[in-house]
């Protein structure tokens, strides 16, 4: 029995679907004491206010270290993830 993409529920009523294998490779990457505090969907927000191609994540500071573990620029531990307060910065390579 192969079980169908997991859904969500956005603020307009629309589906968001959260692909199965997608999600089981971030259960791979997040520690498993963190899986209950990471909240899903992870929102990149388009900061215009800073310039045309800043970004930022929504959420709490583990939304903003796990995107930093995918992309590769930390290399700290999750129990670390607290000893820098630094707001994250994303930006469009082009």
């Amino acid at each position: 029995m192969k079980i169908k993409d997991p859904t969500i529920e956005a603020m307009d009523g629309s589906s968001i679907l959260l692909k199965t294998s997608e999600l089981e490779a971030l259960a791979k990457e997040v520690p498993t004491e963190y899986h209950d505090r990471l909240k899903l969907p992870i929102l990149i927000l388009r900061r215009m206010e800073l310039g045309r191609s800043v970004y930022t994540v929504s959420g709490e500071r583990i939304e903003e270290f796990t995107v930093q573990k995918l992309l590769g620029r930390v290399q700290a531990d999750y129990h670390q993830m607290y000893s820098n307060h630094e707001v994250v910065f994303l930006y469009r390579q082009k």
